[in-house]
């Protein structure tokens, strides 16, 4: 091969790269997980890399007790950050495709908590063990 030809291909590639990465980095500053928690005492905001932005706790939460209250923002955090996940992921899918680092990526924050909530007076009274 002509090394000019090669030299112009190469230029040509990184060329691509650069607006590729310039496409994906500008796609990514726009990224933020949110989730709240299933009462609405706690609304988590995260960034594309997981980091808190924002925390807002409604009245409801002087309600609870301090650990609860923690454990509750806790899995709150982790559904923002699931969130960011799932968009981060898709940026960089149709950015670059299927690539070895998407599988890394998607693996880096732990999956969204299952939800746990406490049950209303209601359900508690009727419950079978409650009832005796």
């Amino acid at each position: 091969m002509d090394p000019a030809q090669w030299l112009a291909d190469y230029d040509q590639k990184l060329s691509e790269t650069e607006r590729t990465t310039a496409q994906a980095s500008a796609r990514l500053a726009e990224v933020s997980g949110h989730a709240v928690s299933p009462r609405g005492e706690a609304e988590v905001t995260v960034g594309a890399g997981g980091a808190l932005q924002q925390l807002t706790l409604s009245p409801a939460a002087r309600a609870l007790e301090v650990d609860e209250l923690a454990q509750l923002i806790m899995a709150t955090a982790l559904r923002a950050q699931a969130d960011a996940k799932a968009q981060v992921a898709d940026v960089v899918a149709e950015v670059y495709g299927d690539v070895p680092a998407l599988e890394a990526l998607t693996n880096a924050v732990p999956e969204a908590p299952v939800e746990h909530r406490n049950p209303t007076d209601d359900e508690y009274f009727a419950a079978p063990e409650v009832r005796a």
